[in-house]
């Protein structure tokens, strides 16, 4: 009797199994592992950018809806306007704002606004370089990281450029921290920090910026009066 209990168990988890694998619609391809990881965030990367659109369960049944936002596969490039017109070349990260717009950093050196109905626009930046300034004029080198603040002021790591950049909801772009100075001895001098590879950005519910420094082995914290300070740090690392 165990035997067949556990013969009918098995056959009605092989049913359930089946019943699950038939959710997608028919036309719509089982979600593949990266899609099922990148579900958790903002489905708006080059894995995502498809034109499809599918329901799965996760393992702890919690259902995700997976579909496409903007631009296509197969269709690389900078190009603004209506959400299935839109191009985007290797979107990285995102935030959302207090109005439902999303940033996207596109190209590495560009930051895409999407609009709730779908628009596409370029926020700031253009080609590889380093300046601030309104959103027309300013300039990033490789983008590795953002976050956004309860004002909608978005935080860059400028990693091309070893500095975190703070762009305001109009668009006016400053360095917020780090210095371009070539050596950090220099940096020392004029009391402010120096990065070698800025990287990953997150804020706390007091405001305070975390910046992680994968060269350095180190995490930075910037309170609100913009004081650096090295919560952790590797050994090999340095101020």
């Amino acid at each position: 009797n165990n035997n067949s209990s556990n013969n009918n168990s098995s056959n009605n988890n092989s049913s359930s199994n089946n019943s699950d694998s038939n959710n997608n619609n028919g036309n719509d391809p089982t979600p593949s592992l990266c899609e099922r990881a990148i579900s958790n965030y903002l489905p708006i990367t080059t894995h995502a950018a498809t034109a499809r659109s599918f329901n799965f369960n996760a393992a702890n049944n919690t259902e995700f809806h997976l579909e496409s936002v903007a631009g296509k596969v197969g269709g690389d490039g900078n190009v603004d306007g209506k959400a299935d017109q839109a191009r985007f070349d290797n979107p990285t990260y995102t935030v959302l704002d207090s109005q439902g717009n999303l940033y996207v950093s596109d190209g590495y050196t560009r930051i895409r606004k999407i609009a709730p109905d779908g628009t596409v626009s370029t926020f700031v930046g253009k080609e590889a370089g380093y300046k601030d300034g309104d959103k027309n004029e300013a300039r990033f080198r490789s983008i590795w990281g953002m976050a956004i603040d309860k004002h909608d002021n978005i935080y860059v790591a400028d990693n091309g450029n070893s500095l975190v950049r703070k762009i305001t909801p109009s668009g006016q772009v400053s360095t917020f921290a780090g210095t371009s100075e070539s050596f950090a001895s220099e940096a020392l001098e004029s009391g402010k920090t120096k990065f070698s590879s800025v990287s990953g950005l997150a804020l706390d519910s007091e405001g305070n910026l975390f910046v992680s420094d994968r060269s350095d082995n180190s995490i930075y914290k910037i309170g609100s009066d913009g004081q650096v300070k090295t919560v952790v740090r590797d050994e090999r690392g340095s101020t």
